[in-house]
C-alpha cells in the first residue's frame, strides 16, 4: 500500500487480490497489518512508468506474486480462527447493555477485545470481519475508521422496523399496497405543483393517515437516507429497492437521494430538509471510553455537581483591569458569539514596537469541567454553522447571561475576558508575551465593513453567479469612534500587516482554492414534523444567496487584522503553558512534500500574502501533509511558527471544546498567582483526548463539506428547473472550466474513466466523466484546466455535480 499528497487530496494504491492495483481514498482502507510485507518489496510490485502497459515486467510480477502469498496466507489463518472468535462475541452481546439499547451507541474492536482477553492482530482482524459481516447491528464509523476501529450499534426500533418491513416484503402484506396507494396520491399532488416563491411552511395534512405497519416503512426509507461506507453492506439496499420497485414512482438506480426525493413529495420532509446534517447526531454518540474530565473543587476543597456553577471568580485576585483602554469586537453582521476583542498600546521606551491585546471570553468564570454544560459541549465539541440552523456549542441564553463579549457593556457592566498580550516589533517579531485574566470596560462592538470603511479600506467583493452584485453599502451604518480610536485600529490593521510580511520572508505560502458560500436569508428553516401520523403539506423555500469566493480574497481589511491577531494569541497561549511545563494540545504542521525544485517555483508565484493560486499547487505536485493535534511543542508551518514554539487554539471558547480545556487548563495556572501546582488536566489525560480531537475534526470537517456542497448543488438545481433563469440573462453555466485536482481513475462499477475537477465559476468540486478513448486522450492533466459543460446533479447525502468535455 504506498501514498500520494498533492495539495490537500491524498490517494492510496492498494494491490488488490488479483494482483491489480487501485487507486482510492484513504477512506476505503479499513485495516492494517503493519510489517506484513517489506517496504522493498512493496516497492518492487509498483512502477509508474510501466502501469498502464500490457505487460508489467517480471521484477513487477514478482513481487506482486510475492505480496498476494503473504496476503492469502493470512486469509487462511482468518478462516482457521473465525469461528471461535465470533462464538466468544455472540456471548458478549447476549448480556453486553450497549448491544440491545433504545439508543445509538459506540463499540470499539479493543472493547472487544479486552473483553475476549486478547490482543492478538489475528483475532482483532476476526473480530473487524465479524463486525463488518454484521452489517444490521453494527455500522463502520465513515471517518477516521482505520485510527479508531469504531462502529455505531443500531438500536432496537430501526433493527424492529428493518425485521418487519422485510417480513412484510417475504409475504406480500396487503399493507404495503395501502402504503403504495397513498404514496402514489401523494407524489402525483406534489408534481403537480412545484412553483412557489412564497416563504417556507407546513401543515398536516388530515386527508391521509399512515398506519403503524406504513409509518414503519417510512422510518425504514428516512433510515436509508444516511451516508454509508461502500466497504460495507447495507442491510437496507434490498427492502428499500424492493418497496420503490414495487412502488413503481422511479426509474433506474435506486439511491439515497432518490429516496429523499421520494420522502420530499411525499410531505414526509419539507422541501428544504438537509439530510446531511442529520448525520451529526452519530457523531455525537457520547463514547464510554473517553477519559472524564478532572473533577473540581471550590476552594474549600468541596466538590462542585454538575448542576453547580463555580460560586465565585477563581483568578479575582489578578486579574487586570484594562480601565478604559478601548477594546473592539470586530465580526460579522448578526454574529451571535461574539468571543475576542483587540487593544493596542504603544510603548514610547520603544517607538515602533506596540502591546497586542486579544481578549478572549471567558465561559469558564461560571463553568467547571465537569458541569452538565462543560458535557455537552465535549460531546457537541463546536458550533455548528450549519446554512439552515445555528446548534450552538453553548445554550444561547446562558451564553448571553454575560458571556458573549458585549452583553456586559450594553447594561453598563465590566466584561471579564482571559488576555493574551504579545509585543510586537518593527519587523513582525513577538518579542514578549503576557497571559492575563482581564477586565474591560470600555469595549466597543464593531462589524468588519464598518471598520473597513473606517480606515478606508476596499470592501469585501462579491461574485454572485446567478444574481446582480448586492449592494452592501447601502444598509451600512458608520459607527461613531472618536480619531484616537480609529488611529488605534489603523495600528491594530498594519500589525496584521507585518505578521503577513513576516511569514513572507520565512517563506511559508498556502494556497487559494475558490469555495462556495451558500447563505439563508432567514434561519432556522421550519424543521420536520417528528409526528408520522399524516403527511404535512409544505409551501415555499427560503430564500438562498449564492456567492463564489477564494481564501486569499476573503481574508483582506478587518477580516485579515482579526485573523492575524488570533494567531498571535494562539502563539502566545502555547509559549506560556511551555514555559510553565502545562501540558496543552497544539495544532501542528509540517512542511510541505515536494522536490526542491517545485518550491522554489511555487515561492516565486506567492502574491504579497503569501497564497498561491491552487491550480499552480497542483501542477508542480505540492503536497500539504495533514495536521495533527499533539502534545508537544512542535511547529505549525503554514502560520510560520517554529519547533518549540506551538499554536495552542484559545481563541473561540464559546464555540470550540478544546479552546474551553486550554482555558480551564490556564486559569488554574494563573489562579496559583506563582505558585506550583500540578496542572489541572494531566499530560496523559491530554494525550488521550488529542486523539479525541482529531477524530471529532475529521468527521466535523467531512460532513461540513458535504453539506455545503448539498445546498450550493440544491441552489443549482432549483434555479436550473426555473425556465425563467435560462431565459433571462447570462446563463453562468455557458462556459465552465474544469481544474484537475486528482489523477484520472476507472471506476470499475459503472464502466468509466473520471478526473475530479473544481469548477472556479461555480466554487464547487465536480466529476468529469470521459466518455471514450478519444475523451480519455484529452484529459487535463493535475492543475490544469479544461472546458467542461453540465451533465447532472445528485443530492441526498452524497452530493454530487457531474460535468463532461465541452467542445470549443
Amino acid at each position: 500500500m504506498l501514498s500520494q499528497q498533492v495539495g490537500n487530496d491524498r490517494t492510496i494504491l492498494s494491490l488488490l487480490s488479483t494482483g491489480e492495483a487501485w487507486v482510492h481514498l484513504p477512506e476505503d482502507v479499513m485495516f492494517a497489518v503493519p510489517g506484513l510485507v517489506d517496504r522493498p518489496t512493496i516497492m518492487r510490485a509498483y512502477d509508474p512508468q510501466k502501469e498502464e502497459e500490457e505487460q508489467l515486467p517480471p521484477k513487477t510480477i514478482a513481487a506482486r506474486v510475492a505480496v498476494l502469498k503473504k496476503i492469502r496466507a493470512l486469509e487462511k489463518e482468518v478462516e482457521t480462527n473465525y469461528q471461535s472468535v465470533s462464538m466468544k462475541i455472540h456471548r458478549i452481546l447476549e448480556d453486553a447493555p450497549w448491544a440491545n439499547s433504545e439508543d445509538w451507541q459506540e463499540i470499539t474492536t479493543a472493547e472487544i477485545l479486552r473483553t475476549i482477553g486478547d490482543k492478538d492482530v489475528l483475532v482483532q482482524l476476526c473480530v473487524h470481519k465479524f463486525l463488518m459481516a454484521n452489517h444490521d447491528r453494527f455500522i463502520a464509523q465513515t471517518s477516521s475508521f482505520l485510527e479508531t476501529q469504531k462502529f455505531w450499534v443500531r438500536p432496537r426500533q430501526p433493527l424492529g422496523d428493518l425485521e418487519a418491513v422485510s417480513r412484510m416484503l417475504a409475504v406480500s402484506d396487503p399493507a404495503l399496497d395501502g402504503f403504495y396507494k397513498k404514496a402514489k396520491t401523494l407524489v402525483a399532488t406534489s408534481r403537480m405543483d412545484q412553483t412557489s416563491s412564497s416563504s417556507p411552511a407546513g401543515r398536516a395534512n388530515i386527508s391521509i393517515t399512515f398506519t403503524s405497519e406504513e409509518q414503519a416503512i417510512i422510518r425504514v426509507l428516512h433510515d436509508f437516507v444516511r451516508s454509508t461506507r461502500s466497504t460495507q453492506k447495507d442491510p437496507y439496499v434490498v427492502p428499500v429497492a424492493t418497496v420503490m420497485k414495487r412502488m413503481g414512482l422511479s426509474e433506474g438506480k435506486v439511491d439515497q437521494a432518490v429516496v429523499h426525493k421520494l420522502l420530499i413529495e411525499m410531505g414526509v420532509v419539507a422541501p428544504w430538509d438537509d439530510p446531511v446534517t442529520r448525520e451529526r447526531a452519530l457523531l455525537c454518540v457520547p463514547s464510554r471510553t473517553s477519559i472524564p474530565a478532572p473533577s473540581t473543587s471550590t476552594s474549600s476543597g468541596a466538590s462542585l455537581s454538575p448542576e453547580e456553577f463555580y460560586p465565585r471568580d477563581i483568578v479575582e485576585h489578578v486579574r487586570h483591569d484594562f480601565k478604559d483602554l478601548p477594546a473592539f469586537v470586530i465580526d460579522d453582521e448578526g454574529a451571535q458569539e461574539l468571543d475576542d476583542a483587540l487593544s493596542i498600546e504603544s510603548i514610547p521606551s520603544e517607538p515602533g514596537s506596540y502591546w497586542l491585546h486579544v481578549h478572549v471570553a471567558d465561559p469558564t468564570l461560571k463553568i467547571h469541567p465537569n458541569h452538565t454544560l462543560a458535557r455537552q459541549a465535549r460531546i457537541q465539541y463546536t458550533t455548528s454553522y450549519d446554512i439552515h440552523s445555528t446548534t450552538p456549542m453553548i445554550p444561547s441564553a446562558f451564553m448571553y447571561d454575560g458571556l458573549s463579549l458585549g452583553t456586559n457593556s450594553r447594561n453598563g457592566l465590566s466584561e471579564n475576558v482571559l488576555t493574551f498580550s504579545c509585543k510586537v516589533n518593527e519587523l513582525g517579531d513577538i518579542t514578549d508575551y503576557k497571559v492575563r485574566a482581564g477586565l474591560l470596560r470600555n469595549v466597543h462592538v464593531l462589524q468588519y465593513n464598518q471598520v473597513d470603511k473606517l480606515l478606508g479600506l476596499p470592501a469585501r467583493s462579491q461574485f454572485l453567479p446567478f444574481a446582480r452584485k448586492a449592494n452592501l453599502e447601502s444598509r451600512l451604518v458608520t459607527p461613531s469612534l472618536a480619531p484616537a480610536q480609529v488611529e488605534e485600529l489603523r495600528t491594530l490593521y498594519n500589525i496584521s500587516l507585518k505578521f503577513v510580511a513576516n511569514r513572507f520572508l520565512s517563506n511559508r505560502f498556502w494556497f487559494s482554492a475558490p469555495t462556495v458560500k451558500v447563505t439563508m436569508d432567514s434561519k432556522p428553516s421550519p424543521p420536520n414534523s417528528t409526528d408520522l401520523t399524516h403527511p404535512n403539506i409544505f409551501e415555499g423555500f427560503p430564500q438562498l444567496t449564492y456567492e463564489v469566493g477564494e481564501q486569499a480574497y476573503d481574508e483582506i481589511g478587518a477580516r485579515r487584522m482579526v485573523a492575524e491577531a488570533m494567531k498571535a494569541a494562539c502563539r502566545v497561549a502555547s509559549r506560556f503553558c511551555r514555559d510553565h511545563n502545562i501540558p496543552a494540545v497544539r495544532r501542528t504542521s509540517t512542511a510541505p512534500d515536494a522536490t526542491d525544485e517545485a518550491l522554489a517555483d511555487v515561492l516565486s508565484l506567492r502574491d504579497p500574502d503569501t497564497y498561491i493560486p491552487y491550480e499552480d499547487i497542483m501542477k508542480k505536485k505540492v503536497g500539504f501533509p495533514q495536521g495533527d493535534n499533539q502534545v508537544s511543542t512542535k511547529g505549525h508551518w503554514v502560520m510560520g511558527v517554529p519547533d518549540g514554539e506551538g499554536y495552542l487554539r484559545v481563541t473561540s471558547p464559546l464555540r470550540r471544546y478544546a479552546d474551553l480545556v486550554s482555558h480551564w487548563q490556564i486559569k488554574h495556572a494563573l489562579a496559583a498567582d506563582g505558585t506550583p501546582v500540578q496542572p489541572l488536566f494531566s499530560h496523559d489525560w491530554m494525550t488521550e483526548f488529542a486523539k479525541e480531537m482529531t477524530t471529532k475534526e475529521v468527521a466535523l470537517r467531512a460532513l461540513e463539506r458535504r453539506h455545503h456542497l448539498f445546498w450550493a448543488l440544491k441552489y443549482i438545481d432549483r434555479w436550473r428547473a426555473d425556465p425563467r433563469n435560462l431565459a433571462e440573462g447570462p446563463n453562468p453555466f455557458d462556459n465552465l472550466e474544469g481544474i484537475a485536482i486528482r489523477e484520472s481513475s476507472a471506476d470499475a462499477t459503472l464502466r468509466r474513466n473520471t478526473v475530479r475537477v473544481i469548477i472556479p465559476q461555480l466554487g464547487v468540486r465536480a466529476m468529469l466523466e470521459l466518455r471514450g478513448a478519444d475523451e480519455y486522450a484529452r484529459r487535463p492533466m493535475l492543475g490544469f484546466r479544461v472546458p467542461v459543460k453540465f451533465l447532472g446533479l445528485t443530492l441526498g447525502t452524497k452530493p454530487e455535480l457531474g460535468v463532461t468535455l465541452r467542445d470549443v
